[in-house]
């Protein structure tokens, strides 16, 4: 006996057809960060090392004032595509897992944080550049860089927890392949062992760049495989 509660097919397939367009969207606005983020770096020239004097921090901010308000404009742009892509990963696992399940939760909470952190740090560039711009001191900016690039580097801890619960929470449910998964692991591993080190000398310091590198090219390679099954999925019949 079926029974009269049950939603007619017609409105399954067109649920399923609202959760497919909007696993398309999240999906999308992950490789929408990478690309807005990685134009947002390419407007501005490569940051002195930080043993460098006061006087280097304020001209490099200084000649290339207007490269650096667009440069922060783009890249907070960019955080509210991060911030979907972080949130739909989120609700999606909490689809497969169960809507009880408190990893999606976690991993919401912890994408906010690693999205304000990051926010921080490009609105301390934004300012860095406008004291200089009206000739303020030097000093001023080399304290203001550090807040900028200490909050980069703790940005590192929420978004390394997010990918551990996020190799978990795939690995469990089956979203995406294995080594998707291992891989987010492996990130997540390396960006937990080098975002204390804020020293730009120190090995480890050079190791987390590449670390956060690493979860770039995550980002997009789960974003294909993602899309890729979604492509191979039966289509919902109307």
């Amino acid at each position: 006996m079926v029974s009269t509660l049950a939603p007619p097919a017609s409105h399954q397939a067109t649920t399923r057809r609202s959760l497919r367009l909007a696993d398309c969207i999240w999906i999308s606005c992950g490789l929408l960060f990478v690309v807005l983020f990685m134009t947002a770096g390419s407007l501005v020239p490569p940051p002195p090392p930080h043993y460098n004097s006061d006087q280097v921090f304020f001209d490099y901010y200084a000649n290339s004032y207007d490269g650096f308000i667009l440069a922060t404009s783009v890249s907070t742009i960019a955080l509210l595509f991060f911030l979907g892509y972080l949130y739909g990963m989120s609700q999606t696992l909490r689809r497969q897992l169960g809507n009880d399940a408190l990893l999606p939760t976690v991993m919401q909470g912890l994408g906010l944080v690693a999205t304000m952190l990051l926010l921080l740090a490009q609105a301390c560039v934004s300012v860095e550049a406008r004291v200089a711009h009206y000739k303020g001191s030097g000093a001023v900016i080399r304290g203001i860089d550090e807040v900028g690039h200490v909050s980069a580097h703790l940005f590192s801890y929420p978004i390394a927890a997010f990918l551990l619960l996020a190799a978990i929470g795939t690995f469990q449910s089956r979203l995406t392949a294995r080594w998707v998964s291992i891989w987010a692991g492996l990130v997540s591993v390396a960006l937990f062992a080098t975002a204390g080190t804020f020293e730009s000398q120190h090995i480890l310091h050079q190791a987390g760049g590449l670390s956060l590198m690493m979860f770039i090219l995550w980002i997009i390679a789960s974003s294909l495989h993602l899309f890729w099954r979604i492509y191979r999925s039966p289509r919902p019949q109307a």
